[in-house]
């Protein structure tokens, strides 16, 4: 955490992602993810695995709504509910937890080192999107609007279960046609229509 936060202060940074697999994780055997978590508190958006889309993404949801963002993959599709769990390793910040008491400190699930901050998300309205990689020299981006519900007990790192609109089979639909990539972000409050301004303002595409 102290080696992150130096090296932002001295460049200067607005955010930053770490190539933290397969090196750090393999190598080093290091997880910098609640040095993540205590970064994003602060006001400096992050992400990992050097997705670059993701943290641009992060980066505009966190400046649009003067909170912190965070960004999953889909870990399950979840029918009877209507709703789809995203989850990542536990690199969310605090203030994103539903309760403070199921907060963990534990070691990574995977590779039983460094340290993740863990916990069920908070209900309430949140906006998701991901900036896409460019197709035909163009940029995209995906946005939906969705219900954070209450998510299990027995599922590691930081996690969301979410009910998208219009609906979760629509939502995942559209990922698939469109090609989304992983790491969908997600911030509290309802955004779509700023969002839906500043894609007209830059030419990025944006759909739902």
């Amino acid at each position: 955490y102290l080696g992150i936060r130096e090296l932002v202060e001295r460049h200067q940074l607005d955010a930053y992602c770490v190539r933290c697999w397969p090196e750090l994780r393999n190598q080093h055997k290091i997880t910098p993810c609640t040095a993540h978590a205590l970064m994003s508190q602060a006001g400096v958006p992050n992400t990992c695995e050097v997705d670059l889309p993701a943290l641009i993404t992060t980066y505009i949801l966190q400046r649009l709504a003067g909170t912190p963002a965070f960004n999953f993959d889909i870990t399950a599709y979840l029918a009877e509910e209507g709703a789809i769990q995203f989850a990542h390793c536990g690199a969310a910040a605090p203030s994103l937890a539903g309760d403070p008491k199921r907060a963990r400190l534990r070691v990574h699930m995977r590779t039983g080192t460094g340290a993740t901050l863990e916990f069920p998300f908070q209900e309430g309205t949140a906006t998701l999107a991901k900036l896409l990689l460019p197709r035909d020299g163009r940029l995209r981006l995906f946005v939906a609007r969705c219900q954070v519900i209450q998510s299990g007990e027995d599922v590691r790192g930081s996690v969301a279960t979410v009910r998208p609109e219009p609906f979760a089979a629509a939502f995942l639909d559209t990922m698939m046609r469109e090609a989304v990539e992983h790491h969908v972000a997600l911030v509290y409050g309802d955004w779509t229509t700023e969002l839906a301004h500043f894609c007209e303002f830059t030419g990025v595409e944006y759909f739902r």
